[in-house]
């Protein structure tokens, strides 16, 4: 015989809790890995950009052989106009150099930080700050790269 209607029943929702749980921490886990694709990719565009300096490298034997075009002070005998022109693109040069390697750092901790959420976790919690760090880090390397490399295209116009 069943019990009567007026016996309350007591259900336990713990298992449909932890199932939800574990399928949110799935997802976010589904996300820290794409994450990284892009942080991994903003660093290797960063890195290369290190490498491969812009106005390439003095090729003769002088002293300066090796060291950045860009870098490397105007002669004496440039006047006017085109020193002034001279000077703001080696400043130009210079923030570059800074603006890349503070971008290349921010994407190495954001894939620091990934790498470090793709250890198994439990927490939801712990899951979640992990993927807002990593992701606060990659939108801090764009704010870098984004205006770094639209000056060098707005400045390559106008030469």
């Amino acid at each position: 015989m069943r019990p009567s209607s007026s016996v309350l029943e007591i259900k336990d929702d713990r298992g449909s809790s932890e199932s939800k749980d574990k399928e949110e921490i799935s997802e976010m886990e589904k996300t820290i890995k794409s994450h990284m694709i892009v942080a991994a990719l903003i660093e290797t565009v960063t890195f290369a950009a290190g490498f491969t300096l812009l106005g390439g490298c003095v090729q003769s034997g002088s002293n300066n052989q090796g060291m950045a075009v860009l870098s490397l002070p105007t002669s004496n005998t440039t006047n006017g106009k085109d020193r002034d022109m001279a000077n703001a693109t080696r400043l130009n040069f210079r923030t570059f150099v800074m603006e890349d390697s503070i971008a290349m750092l921010l994407s190495m901790c954001a894939i620091g930080i990934y790498f470090f959420a793709s250890f198994p976790i439990k927490d939801k919690k712990t899951v979640h700050a992990y993927l807002w760090y990593g992701y606060t880090f990659t939108m801090c390397t764009t704010t870098f790269i984004v205006p770094l490399f639209f000056c060098f295209w707005f400045r390559s116009f106008l030469h």
